[in-house]
Order: C-alpha cells, then structure tokens, then sequence
C-alpha cells in the first residue's frame, strides 16, 4: 500500500513540474503577444524608440519579463518606477523623466519599508507613537533614496515629437532588485534618521529586526 501511495506521489509531482513546465512556456507566448500588441498601440500614438535602443516591441517585452519575474516565494523581484516628461529638447526631458522615474520607484521602496515597520510595531517596546513617527520620516527621504539608487536597470526609453509644438515627449521606464534596493533604501534612511536623532535611527533598526 505504501509503494502505491508512494507511485502515485511521484506520479503527481511529475505532473505537477510538467504543468508549470507547461505554463512557463504558455506564459512566455503571452508575454510575446502583449507586448507585440501593446507596441503596436505605442507606435500608433505616436512613440518611437530612442536612437540606439531597443524597438518599442523589444522594451515592452523585456518589461513584461522583468514584471513577470518572481521569487522563490512568488513575489516580484523587482520594483518597477515609470516617469515622463515634456521639453523642448530631448535631453532636458530625458533627464527629467528619469528623475520622475526614480522617485516613482523611491516610492515604492519606501512604502515597502513603512509596511516593514507596521508589520513589526507588535514585536517591539515602542510606542506606537515613536512607530507612526519613524513611518512618517521614512515616506519624506524618497527624493534622497532615488538620489542614492545606482543598480538601476533602464529597461523603456522612447519619445514621441508634438507636430504643432515640436515639444518632445520623453517616457522612461526603469527596474530595480527588490532585494538590492531594499538593502539601499534601509541605509539610506536609517542615516538620515540619525541625522536627527541617534535613537531614531536605532528604533529603525529594532522595528526591521536588524540588531
């Protein structure tokens, strides 16, 4: 009886491995198909791919790749951040788009970290006033965190040009490593704190559990 239960385990498992196989294979097709279409909606209204870049096609497939990786714990490995800016120039608004982007993926990071210390006001000594107070310091250092962040991965960059104006539409898209950035944005934050106070900077370190 036990050799049988054991068959049809290993039977299933076997099944198993082949479905995800399966539906890794599927998901890889989807991703083609998206982004396939979505570049053709992109290209219609107008964008094109910087000079020196991936066609718009390629961007949007990378993107969804990037999107659509996961750890082992099948949560995304990655902070996304978008931005998009007007100027009269492409540089100028590259440039600011960029930084738009940066923010954006600040943000998410810094949001992450105030979830962290949520999370963890229930296994610590301090009140949950001293807790409300590091969360609000953490949301004001985004601009500092984006400032700071150096691994990051430019994955969409294409412009579209006004015809009446002959302003440049700049849009950026950009990755990071959840882990990686994470790591930086801690660091980032925990100095700032102790800029103001050495004790905030531990009670930081005592709500993430990293002393």
């Amino acid at each position: 009886m036990k050799r049988i239960v054991f068959i049809i385990g290993v039977m299933a498992a076997l099944f198993v491995a082949g479905s995800i196989a399966s539906a890794q294979a599927v998901s890889e097709k989807k991703l083609e198909k998206d982004a396939k279409a979505q570049a053709k909606l992109l290209v219609k209204q107008g964008w094109m791919a910087a000079p020196g870049k991936p066609g718009i096609e390629m961007q949007q497939l990378r993107a969804l790749k990037i999107q659509n990786t996961f750890d082992e714990n099948y949560n995304p490995k990655f902070f996304d951040g978008s931005g998009q800016a007007i100027g009269e120039f492409y540089d100028a608004a590259k440039f600011q788009a960029t930084e738009l982007a940066k923010i954006d993926l600040a943000g998410k990071i810094a949001s992450e970290v105030v979830g962290l210390v949520d999370n963890n006001i229930g296994n610590t000594q301090l009140e949950p006033g001293q807790a409300a107070s590091i969360a609000k310091s953490v949301g004001n250092y985004k601009s500092i965190v984006a400032a700071k962040l150096t691994n990051i991965i430019s994955v969409i960059e294409m412009y579209k040009v006004d015809k009446k104006t002959n302003n440049t539409t700049v849009q950026i898209g950009i990755f990071y490593n959840k882990q990686e950035a994470m790591k930086a944005g801690i660091n980032v934050i925990r100095e700032e704190l102790k800029k103001e106070s050495e004790q905030l900077g531990e009670e930081l370190d005592k709500l993430l559990d990293l002393k």
